[in-house]
C-alpha cells in the first residue's frame, strides 16, 4: 500500500506535481473511467477537475470494498479518482455491487485528464446514474429522489409465456405479473419534464449509448419515483397498466439478492 501524500509531507504545488506524475490503477466505476489508489488521497492536492471519493470495505473483509463514500475513517478500502462527480444517495453512501471492474491499465492524473477530455460529462453522469441504480435497485423502488428505471421480462423465467404480450392476454390465460421475473434494464435520473410518454419516446428513438434491451416495448414495465411516490406500469398495446404489486415483489426479490451476495463475501 502507497504512503499518502501527507505522511511524505507533500503539500501544494509540490503535491499536486508529485500526483499529476504518480501512476495509479485505471477502473471502470458505474461505467466510467476513473483511477484507484489503495491508501488515502488528501484532498489538499488535488489538481482541478478531480473528484475524490472513498470506498468502505466490509467488517469481515476491510480491503473488500462494498460502498462509495465521499469519506470512510473506518475499513477504508481504498479511494477514487474522478473527473465524473458522483451524486451520492439521500444516505451518504453508493452501494458498489458489481460496478468496478479492473483495467489491468495505469495512468497518471494527468494522462488520465487527457483521456477524458474527448468524453461529454452530461452523458458520463447519465452512463454513471444507470450503473448506480442497477447497483441499487432500492434507490428506485424505495428511495428519497426523482428516478425512473425500465425492467424487461428475464427469458430464462415463467414470464417469457407472456412476453411482447399485451395485458388482456395475461388475465384471459390466468397468469400475473411478477416483479421476481423481470430484469433492471436502464435507469436514470428523472427530470421534471419527463413523462411516460417521453420515455417510451427515447427508448425507441434515442437509446443511450450503454443501452442494452430492447427497444421498450409491450409486457416492459416502467418504474418511476417522483416526489418520494414510486409507481410500476405494465407497458400495454395502448397505453399503461398500473402495477400496484410490483415495487413491493421486486424488493422482496433485491433484498434476497442482496443478502446472497453480502454472505458470498463474508463466507
Amino acid at each position: 500500500m502507497r504512503k499518502g501524500k501527507e505522511e511524505l509531507g507533500i503539500s501544494g504545488r509540490n503535491g499536486e506535481r508529485r500526483m499529476s506524475q504518480e501512476k495509479y490503477q485505471e477502473v471502470l466505476l458505474f461505467d466510467i473511467p476513473a483511477l484507484f489508489e489503495n491508501g488515502r488521497v488528501p484532498q489538499a492536492i488535488l489538481p482541478d477537475g478531480i473528484y475524490s471519493y472513498d470506498l468502505r470495505g466490509y467488517d469481515s473483509d476491510p480491503g473488500w470494498p462494498y460502498a462509495v463514500e465521499e469519506k470512510v475513517m473506518v475499513n477504508h478500502a481504498g479511494t477514487i479518482l474522478t473527473t465524473v462527480p458522483l451524486n451520492l444517495s439521500e444516505n451518504g453512501y453508493l452501494r458498489l455491487g458489481e460496478e468496478m471492474d479492473f483495467t489491468d491499465g495505469m495512468a497518471s492524473v494527468q494522462e488520465y485528464q487527457e483521456k477524458m477530455k474527448s468524453r461529454k460529462l452530461p452523458d458520463e453522469i447519465e452512463k454513471a446514474e444507470n450503473a448506480i441504480g442497477r447497483a441499487d435497485e432500492f434507490l428506485i423502488l424505495d428511495g428519497q429522489a426523482d428516478r425512473y428505471a425500465i425492467y424487461q421480462i428475464d427469458e430464462a423465467s415463467k414470464a417469457k409465456a407472456y412476453m411482447f404480450m399485451c395485458f388482456e392476454f395475461l388475465t384471459s390465460h390466468g397468469m400475473s405479473v411478477d416483479g421476481a421475473d423481470y430484469q433492471y434494464i436502464y435507469g436514470g435520473r428523472l427530470s421534471g419534464q419527463e413523462t411516460l410518454e417521453s420515455l417510451f419516446e427515447r427508448f425507441n428513438l434515442r437509446h443511450p449509448e450503454n443501452y442494452g434491451g430492447h427497444s421498450l416495448s409491450i409486457s416492459d414495465v416502467v418504474v418511476v419515483q417522483r416526489d418520494k411516490h414510486t409507481e410500476a406500469f405494465y407497458v400495454d398495446s395502448i397505453g399503461y397498466i398500473q402495477l400496484p404489486d410490483f415495487i413491493s415483489q421486486r424488493k422482496e426479490y433485491v433484498e434476497k439478492l442482496y443478502k446472497k451476495q453480502d454472505l458470498l463475501v463474508n463466507e
